[in-house]
């Protein structure tokens, strides 16, 4: 199974949110977008596969 993990940082702060974590899954063709606010490290990474995935 391959999983494709990409983070697009540092938006406009005038948004509500300033990370976007996009997640491909290519065994199952299916993509996930995870838009959240707040700095980002391995164990937020973690945290939000376990729990939007």
């Amino acid at each position: 199974q391959d999983i494709l993990i990409d983070f697009i940082i540092y938006l406009s702060t005038s948004l509500r949110f300033n990370i976007i974590l996009i997640m491909i899954d290519y065994l199952i063709k299916i993509r996930h977008f995870i838009f959240y606010k707040g700095i980002y490290n391995a164990k937020k990474t973690i945290y939000l596969y376990i729990y939007y995935i």
